[in-house]
């Protein structure tokens, strides 16, 4: 497990780059042949589907079920989605900028192993934490 937690890290430049030349590449484009030839081809045309494709692949990050898969887990399930209601009624939205910007890290980073997803599992255990308070304070 160590060896492969550190090929990951050595990995990790590499998977960036892919990730940012992933926008750019040709392959990822629909075109015609009179337009593949321009630079301006390579840098705006129908580069909204490539990076809506990514926005998808990025947000599966944010699944909860990596993190509530077993019986012990989904008990907080509830005050899981109780604390970010919560969050949102305060307007608390400081942590979910953070989130999102945690997860874009993670997903440039390029690798879904869970010893890389465990700040995300943070921010979870907070949002429990604080429906299980709220949960607690009205009861």
């Amino acid at each position: 497990m160590i060896m492969e937690f550190l090929r990951a890290l050595v990995r990790i430049p590499v998977n960036f780059q892919n990730k940012i030349n992933s926008i750019f590449a040709l392959h990822n484009l629909r075109y015609s042949v009179e337009l593949v030839s321009s630079p301006y081809t390579r840098i705006f045309y129908n580069k909204i589907t490539v990076v809506v494709n990514e926005l998808f692949t990025a947000l599966t990050y944010l699944s909860p079920k990596i993190y509530f898969t077993n019986i012990w887990t989904v008990i907080f399930l509830p005050f899981w989605f109780i604390g970010i209601l919560q969050l949102i009624k305060r307007g608390n939205y400081m942590i979910f900028i953070k989130l999102l910007i945690v997860v874009f890290i993670i997903y440039l980073v390029g690798e879904k192993e869970i010893y890389y997803l465990w700040p995300i599992g943070l921010f979870y255990i907070y949002f429990i934490y604080i429906g299980f308070k709220s949960w607690w304070v009205k009861n």
